[in-house]
């Protein structure tokens, strides 16, 4: 009888080892779910500096929401971090859209927004690309959870920085290409008449 009580406590052991076991696996299992489901639902926002394609030169800021979640009520405070000379006029040409003083109400999973464009050719290039911001984005979920992102805007990442024969700069060359054609063939046919 004796054997039989051992058996049956190291069983009665191994059993409350592997509950408590199982109560913390389920318990970080929980956790991650909520976890994952949290980051299913959130927003998340990420700004960037970014060439045009359209043109040789053009300078925008790109704001996308990379998140799963819808943002609301955003508001957007871009600052001069490292002025320099032109830093003022290319904050001014950056800000022209209305977002940036209304802040938008909506912004959905995958959404992306750009600034008002500023050329580094009509630019003292050097002292251009030695400008720095600081771009705030303040905004909520639909849950009324706040968020706050800081993003720096360093133009001196795009020195040495060209997008050439995008298929937006291709198809303005051609489109430029026709209107110089037509522009010709008009002129012919003036001097024709």
């Amino acid at each position: 009888m004796f054997a039989t009580e051992i058996v049956g406590l190291i069983f009665a052991g191994v059993v409350a080892i592997s509950t408590v076991f199982y109560v913390r696996l389920t318990g970080q299992l929980a956790k991650e779910t909520q976890a994952l489901r949290k980051v299913q639902t959130e927003p998340n926002l990420y700004a960037i500096l970014e060439i045009s394609e359209a043109m040789f030169g053009l300078i925008h800021i790109k704001i996308e929401n990379i998140g799963l979640g819808l943002a609301i009520n955003l508001q957007f405070d871009l600052k001069i971090e490292t002025s320099t000379p032109e830093a003022r006029e290319i904050l001014d040409e950056f800000t022209t859209p209305g977002f940036f003083e209304t802040g938008l109400k909506y912004f959905g999973p995958g959404q992306t927004i750009i600034s008002g464009y500023t050329n580094l050719l009509e630019k003292n290039h050097e002292s251009a690309l030695n400008a720095k911001f600081k771009l705030l984005i303040e905004y909520e979920n639909p849950t009324c959870e706040k968020y706050k992102d800081e993003f720096i805007l360093d133009m001196a990442e795009l020195k040495g920085a060209y997008r050439l024969d995008s298929p937006t700069h291709k198809l303005t060359k051609e489109v430029n290409t026709i209107n110089q054609n037509l522009a010709k063939l008009i002129q012919i046919a003036q001097t024709k008449n």
